[in-house]
Parts: C-alpha cells; sequence; structure tokens
C-alpha cells in the first residue's frame, strides 16, 4: 500500500496543474518558474500536455513563453506544433511575431521536429493544413495566414 501512495505523490509532482503553474508564474515569475519546472522533470509533463492538445495548458503557453530559455522553447514550439492538427484554433490564438520565439508562426508553423522525416514532415503538413480550414474566427486570420504560409515551405 505505502508502495502505490508513494507513485501517486510521484505522479502528482511530475504533473502539476494549471492553477498550480499559474500560481507559480504569478509568485515567482516566468523564469523561475520554468526553470524549476524544468529542473524537476515536470516541464516534460507539461510540454506532453500541451502536444496532446489540451487547450487550458495551451492557453497558458504565453504566460510560460517568457521565461523559456534555448532548449525549453524549443520543447514549448514544438508542443504546439504537435497540438496544431488537433486544437488549431487554441494554437492560432497563442502565435505572435511580437513575443518569444517559441510562439512564433514561423517555429510552431514550420514542422520544427527533431530528427524528422521528409515523411512524416508531409503528413503533418496535410493534417495541420486540413485542421487549418476548419478555422473561422476572424480574430485568427492574421495567425492563420502566417501559419499557412509557413507550412506551405516545407517541402
Amino acid at each position: 500500500m505505502l508502495l502505490g501512495l508513494a507513485w501517486i505523490v510521484m505522479a502528482t509532482a511530475a504533473a502539476p496543474s494549471v492553477t498550480d503553474v499559474q500560481g507559480m508564474i504569478a509568485r515567482q515569475g516566468a523564469v523561475a518558474t520554468v526553470q524549476a519546472l524544468s529542473a524537476d522533470g515536470r516541464w516534460d509533463a507539461i510540454l506532453d500536455r500541451i502536444g496532446a492538445g489540451d487547450t487550458a495548458w495551451i492557453a497558458l503557453a504565453p504566460r510560460l513563453a517568457p521565461g523559456a530559455d534555448a532548449g525549453t522553447s524549443e520543447g514549448l514550439g514544438i508542443a504546439l506544433a504537435t497540438a496544431l492538427p488537433a486544437q488549431p484554433a487554441a494554437v492560432l490564438a497563442v502565435l505572435t511575431t511580437a513575443g518569444p520565439p517559441s510562439l512564433s508562426p514561423a517555429r510552431v508553423c514550420s514542422a520544427p521536429f527533431i530528427e524528422d522525416t521528409a515523411a512524416h514532415q508531409h503528413a503533418y503538413k496535410a493534417q495541420a493544413l486540413s485542421a487549418l480550414v476548419k478555422v473561422t474566427n476572424a480574430k485568427l486570420q492574421t495567425s492563420l495566414g502566417a501559419c499557412r504560409a509557413q507550412l506551405a515551405r516545407i517541402k
């Protein structure tokens, strides 16, 4: 029984809630929050949730991005790119050309996957473009256009 309880505590520590992370950002700022989450392995759990298309986590990306360094920023961009085909409107809503690179259409919509294959990039491009067709929100048109243009560059 104790072993089972220990596993639950570890699983909870590895997977903070959106509210927990919002509180961390409010108390200590984005840089300290991302550093703490990255240092103890919870950053990967957050990226997994973003990549899975969890809209609450996607919406938190702009609050996390200013605290990201090179490695964590790259991971955030990849997670958002992974979520794009499943949650295009949510991802487009957080994209910006004026903010951190991890939130730029140039990064997110470029299939920024590490050691990717041409076949995967073609499939990703088709899935992402198919998903983007369904986005009709007028407020997202600038991000939509920038994302489509970036996806068009994938060969």
